[in-house]
Protein backbone atom coordinates (compact mmCIF):
# COMPACT_ATOMS: atom_id res chain seq x y z
CA UNK A 1 0.00 0.00 0.00
CA UNK A 2 2.88 2.62 0.71
CA UNK A 3 4.68 1.46 -2.21
CA UNK A 4 1.39 1.99 -4.22
CA UNK A 5 0.96 5.79 -2.71
CA UNK A 6 4.96 6.36 -3.53
CA UNK A 7 4.43 5.79 -6.78
CA UNK A 8 1.08 7.65 -7.86
CA UNK A 9 3.41 10.24 -5.97
CA UNK A 10 6.06 10.13 -8.32
CA UNK A 11 3.67 10.09 -11.26
CA UNK A 12 2.13 13.28 -10.36
CA UNK A 13 6.08 14.75 -9.54
CA UNK A 14 6.69 13.90 -13.21
CA UNK A 15 3.37 15.29 -14.90
CA UNK A 16 3.61 18.50 -13.60
CA UNK A 17 7.29 19.02 -14.56
CA UNK A 18 7.27 17.76 -17.99
CA UNK A 19 6.02 20.48 -20.12
CA UNK A 20 3.07 19.90 -22.23
CA UNK A 21 3.60 18.95 -25.81
CA UNK A 22 1.72 17.65 -29.16
CA UNK A 23 1.08 13.86 -27.95
CA UNK A 24 0.31 12.50 -24.33
CA UNK A 25 2.34 11.42 -21.37
CA UNK A 26 1.06 8.22 -20.14
CA UNK A 27 3.27 6.19 -17.05
CA UNK A 28 2.64 3.26 -16.25
CA UNK A 29 3.34 2.49 -12.37
CA UNK A 30 4.99 -0.14 -12.44
CA UNK A 31 7.93 1.24 -14.73
CA UNK A 32 8.99 3.45 -11.77
CA UNK A 33 8.33 1.13 -9.05
CA UNK A 34 9.12 -2.33 -9.69
CA UNK A 35 6.48 -3.42 -6.53
CA UNK A 36 3.47 -2.43 -8.00
CA UNK A 37 1.18 -4.68 -9.65
CA UNK A 38 1.69 -2.74 -13.42
CA UNK A 39 -2.52 -2.05 -13.42
CA UNK A 40 -2.65 1.57 -12.45
CA UNK A 41 -1.95 4.00 -15.34
CA UNK A 42 -2.05 7.63 -15.38
CA UNK A 43 -3.29 9.06 -18.64
CA UNK A 44 -2.47 12.76 -19.70
CA UNK A 45 -3.58 13.99 -23.20
CA UNK A 46 -1.99 16.97 -24.81
CA UNK A 47 -3.57 15.79 -27.87
CA UNK A 48 -4.47 18.80 -30.32
CA UNK A 49 -7.68 18.42 -31.84
CA UNK A 50 -7.78 19.43 -35.69
CA UNK A 51 -10.83 20.01 -37.63
CA UNK A 52 -11.72 20.97 -41.14
CA UNK A 53 -13.78 24.15 -41.96
CA UNK A 54 -17.86 24.54 -41.49
CA UNK A 55 -20.11 23.90 -43.88
CA UNK A 56 -22.73 25.23 -44.71
CA UNK A 57 -24.66 28.03 -46.45
CA UNK A 58 -22.92 31.53 -46.61
CA UNK A 59 -26.43 33.31 -47.27
CA UNK A 60 -29.72 32.78 -46.16
CA UNK A 61 -33.59 34.29 -45.51
CA UNK A 62 -35.18 35.19 -42.08
CA UNK A 63 -37.19 31.77 -40.91
CA UNK A 64 -35.67 29.45 -42.90
CA UNK A 65 -33.51 26.57 -40.96
CA UNK A 66 -29.88 25.54 -42.78
CA UNK A 67 -28.10 23.24 -41.48
CA UNK A 68 -24.37 23.19 -40.91
CA UNK A 69 -21.43 20.33 -40.46
CA UNK A 70 -18.12 20.23 -39.49
CA UNK A 71 -15.84 16.98 -39.26
CA UNK A 72 -13.49 17.14 -36.49
CA UNK A 73 -10.40 14.63 -35.58
CA UNK A 74 -8.39 13.46 -31.92
CA UNK A 75 -5.25 11.99 -32.35
CA UNK A 76 -5.87 9.27 -29.91
CA UNK A 77 -9.02 8.48 -31.55
CA UNK A 78 -11.38 10.38 -28.14
CA UNK A 79 -14.90 10.54 -28.62
CA UNK A 80 -15.81 14.15 -29.04
CA UNK A 81 -18.59 16.99 -27.68
CA UNK A 82 -19.59 20.01 -29.51
CA UNK A 83 -21.46 23.18 -28.67
CA UNK A 84 -22.58 25.75 -31.67
CA UNK A 85 -23.26 29.58 -31.18
CA UNK A 86 -25.92 30.86 -33.60
CA UNK A 87 -24.88 34.74 -33.10
CA UNK A 88 -28.03 35.70 -32.32
CA UNK A 89 -27.36 34.78 -28.40
CA UNK A 90 -28.61 31.27 -28.56
CA UNK A 91 -26.76 28.19 -28.57
CA UNK A 92 -27.00 24.49 -29.20
CA UNK A 93 -25.99 23.25 -26.05
CA UNK A 94 -22.77 20.82 -25.61
CA UNK A 95 -24.04 17.48 -28.22
CA UNK A 96 -22.31 14.10 -28.24
CA UNK A 97 -20.24 12.30 -27.54
CA UNK A 98 -19.28 11.56 -31.22
CA UNK A 99 -16.41 9.65 -32.75
CA UNK A 100 -13.57 11.24 -33.63
CA UNK A 101 -13.37 11.79 -37.75
CA UNK A 102 -17.37 11.98 -37.22
CA UNK A 103 -19.23 14.70 -39.64
CA UNK A 104 -21.28 16.88 -37.14
CA UNK A 105 -24.38 18.54 -37.96
CA UNK A 106 -26.89 21.18 -36.59
CA UNK A 107 -29.36 23.46 -37.95
CA UNK A 108 -30.75 26.94 -37.35
CA UNK A 109 -33.25 29.63 -38.18
CA UNK A 110 -32.86 33.38 -38.08
CA UNK A 111 -35.43 35.94 -37.60
CA UNK A 112 -33.66 39.02 -37.96
CA UNK A 113 -31.26 40.22 -40.66
CA UNK A 114 -27.96 40.57 -40.10
CA UNK A 115 -24.60 39.16 -40.54
CA UNK A 116 -24.14 36.45 -38.20
CA UNK A 117 -20.66 34.79 -37.12
CA UNK A 118 -21.37 31.05 -36.64
CA UNK A 119 -19.04 29.55 -33.58
CA UNK A 120 -18.24 25.82 -32.95
CA UNK A 121 -16.74 24.56 -29.87
CA UNK A 122 -15.40 21.17 -29.99
CA UNK A 123 -13.56 19.52 -26.93
CA UNK A 124 -12.32 15.42 -26.44
CA UNK A 125 -12.91 13.49 -22.99
CA UNK A 126 -9.74 15.03 -21.52
CA UNK A 127 -10.65 18.61 -22.06
CA UNK A 128 -8.82 19.87 -24.68
CA UNK A 129 -10.03 22.33 -27.14
CA UNK A 130 -10.72 23.88 -30.80
CA UNK A 131 -13.10 26.73 -32.19
CA UNK A 132 -13.98 27.30 -35.77
CA UNK A 133 -16.35 30.01 -37.18
CA UNK A 134 -18.00 30.45 -39.85
CA UNK A 135 -20.18 34.17 -41.34
CA UNK A 136 -23.70 33.78 -43.03
CA UNK A 137 -25.77 36.74 -43.79
CA UNK A 138 -29.44 36.53 -43.43
CA UNK A 139 -31.56 38.80 -45.35
CA UNK A 140 -35.10 39.17 -46.85
CA UNK A 141 -35.16 41.87 -49.74
CA UNK A 142 -35.59 40.04 -53.15
CA UNK A 143 -34.00 41.40 -55.95
CA UNK A 144 -34.26 44.15 -58.80
CA UNK A 145 -35.31 42.84 -61.87
CA UNK A 146 -35.94 44.75 -65.42
CA UNK A 147 -37.05 43.90 -69.23
CA UNK A 148 -35.60 46.70 -70.65
CA UNK A 149 -36.37 45.44 -74.36
CA UNK A 150 -38.56 45.59 -76.24
CA UNK A 151 -39.96 48.92 -74.95
CA UNK A 152 -43.64 50.11 -75.81
CA UNK A 153 -42.91 50.31 -79.59
CA UNK A 154 -43.47 48.96 -82.75
CA UNK A 155 -40.18 46.29 -83.83
CA UNK A 156 -39.55 45.76 -87.28
CA UNK A 157 -36.37 43.22 -87.71
CA UNK A 158 -35.09 44.45 -84.58
CA UNK A 159 -35.66 48.25 -84.89
CA UNK A 160 -37.84 50.13 -83.24
CA UNK A 161 -39.66 52.13 -85.70
CA UNK A 162 -42.96 53.99 -83.54
CA UNK A 163 -43.80 54.66 -80.64
CA UNK A 164 -47.05 51.96 -79.56
CA UNK A 165 -49.17 51.46 -76.22
CA UNK A 166 -47.62 47.65 -76.47
CA UNK A 167 -44.64 46.02 -78.20
CA UNK A 168 -45.47 45.11 -81.44
CA UNK A 169 -42.67 42.83 -83.29
CA UNK A 170 -42.43 41.98 -86.83
CA UNK A 171 -39.32 39.16 -86.92
CA UNK A 172 -36.35 38.33 -85.11
CA UNK A 173 -35.80 40.62 -81.92
CA UNK A 174 -33.13 40.84 -78.84
CA UNK A 175 -34.37 40.58 -76.15
CA UNK A 176 -32.62 42.90 -72.96
CA UNK A 177 -32.82 42.28 -69.45
CA UNK A 178 -31.04 43.08 -66.47
CA UNK A 179 -31.36 42.68 -62.46
CA UNK A 180 -29.32 43.47 -59.54
CA UNK A 181 -29.23 42.84 -55.25
CA UNK A 182 -27.45 45.03 -53.01
CA UNK A 183 -27.24 42.22 -50.43
CA UNK A 184 -26.24 38.78 -51.23
CA UNK A 185 -25.82 39.81 -54.96
CA UNK A 186 -27.43 37.68 -57.72
CA UNK A 187 -26.97 34.17 -58.48
CA UNK A 188 -29.08 33.33 -61.88
CA UNK A 189 -31.94 34.50 -63.74
CA UNK A 190 -34.64 32.34 -65.71
CA UNK A 191 -35.86 33.47 -69.07
CA UNK A 192 -39.28 32.27 -70.00
CA UNK A 193 -41.65 32.70 -73.37
CA UNK A 194 -45.61 31.98 -72.67
CA UNK A 195 -44.01 30.12 -69.48
CA UNK A 196 -41.96 27.69 -70.96
CA UNK A 197 -37.92 28.28 -69.79
CA UNK A 198 -36.10 29.01 -72.84
CA UNK A 199 -32.35 29.93 -70.99
CA UNK A 200 -30.72 30.07 -67.55
CA UNK A 201 -28.39 33.16 -67.34
CA UNK A 202 -25.63 33.56 -64.61
CA UNK A 203 -25.25 36.99 -64.75
CA UNK A 204 -26.89 39.72 -65.93
CA UNK A 205 -27.20 42.17 -67.80
CA UNK A 206 -27.84 39.85 -70.49
CA UNK A 207 -29.78 39.80 -73.75
CA UNK A 208 -31.01 36.83 -75.99
CA UNK A 209 -32.24 36.53 -78.91
CA UNK A 210 -35.78 35.78 -79.74
CA UNK A 211 -36.25 34.38 -83.88
CA UNK A 212 -38.96 31.76 -83.35
CA UNK A 213 -41.93 32.12 -85.97
CA UNK A 214 -45.01 32.77 -83.84
CA UNK A 215 -47.90 34.80 -83.95
CA UNK A 216 -50.26 37.02 -81.64
CA UNK A 217 -50.37 37.57 -77.71
CA UNK A 218 -47.21 36.40 -76.06
CA UNK A 219 -45.80 36.59 -72.44
CA UNK A 220 -41.83 37.27 -71.64
CA UNK A 221 -40.86 36.79 -68.27
CA UNK A 222 -37.99 37.28 -66.12
CA UNK A 223 -37.06 35.21 -62.83
CA UNK A 224 -33.95 36.74 -60.88
CA UNK A 225 -32.78 34.70 -57.57
CA UNK A 226 -30.16 35.88 -55.05
CA UNK A 227 -27.24 34.05 -53.46
CA UNK A 228 -29.75 33.80 -49.78
CA UNK A 229 -32.71 32.34 -52.17
CA UNK A 230 -34.88 35.61 -52.77
CA UNK A 231 -36.42 35.73 -56.34
CA UNK A 232 -37.96 38.85 -58.21
CA UNK A 233 -40.49 38.17 -61.76
CA UNK A 234 -40.84 40.56 -64.47
CA UNK A 235 -43.30 40.31 -66.79
CA UNK A 236 -43.72 41.71 -70.21
CA UNK A 237 -47.07 40.77 -72.74
CA UNK A 238 -46.05 41.62 -76.66
CA UNK A 239 -47.29 40.93 -79.82
CA UNK A 240 -45.46 38.81 -82.28
CA UNK A 241 -45.95 38.15 -85.98
CA UNK A 242 -43.09 36.02 -87.74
Amino acid sequence: MKRNIVGLFISLILILTIPPTSGYVLIESSNLLNSLDGNTVFFYDYSPLYTENITGPSYGRPGINYTFCIKAFDPEEDNLFCIWFWGDGTNSGWLGPFPSGHNICASHAWHMEGIYTIKVKLKDEYGNEIEVSHNILIEGKPPYVKISRPKRAVYINNKAKIPFFVPVIFGDIQLWFWANDSESGLDYAELYIDNELKVTFDSIPKSWTWDEKVLFRHSIKIIAYDNAGNFATKQKIVWKFF
